[in-house]
């Protein structure tokens, strides 16, 4: 598997993602991908129960971004209570890096700033 879910994994189990990665700054992020087709296809295990920050989207408009302890815990809470319409998913872990939570907080915060989701309002002023 490479640093992106494994793109060779959601290619052999046809999971829909986006061609184009997404990036910050010039920073490759990941590739999004559809959360119905991932949790259905490949399982929920894949996402961690780790600490980091995840991207929604719908479609290819990105609508929010949040940060969380658990990965898995927070994501598969906003799909199964549909609290914010998403079609596709994208998270990094921080943890893996060796970030704590307030470093990740600033990470997240910098990244609200700088692409404004739609849900995400409240935190910009």
């Amino acid at each position: 598997m490479d640093k992106f879910i494994g793109l060779d994994l959601l290619q052999e189990k046809q999971v829909f993602y986006s061609k184009t990665p997404f990036k910050f700054g010039d920073n490759i992020i990941g590739y999004p991908v559809n959360i119905e087709q991932l949790i259905e296809k490949i399982g929920k295990e894949i996402i961690p129960e780790k600490l980091g920050i995840y991207h929604l989207f719908y479609d290819d408009v990105l609508i929010y971004i949040g940060m969380s302890i658990d990965l898995r815990s927070r994501l598969l809470g906003h799909y199964k209570r549909q609290d914010i319409e998403f079609n596709n998913v994208l998270w990094f872990c921080t943890e893996e890096c060796g970030k704590t939570k307030p470093q990740t907080f600033k990470i997240e915060s910098t990244m609200i700033k700088y692409y404004k989701p739609f849900y995400n309002k409240a935190c910009l002023t």
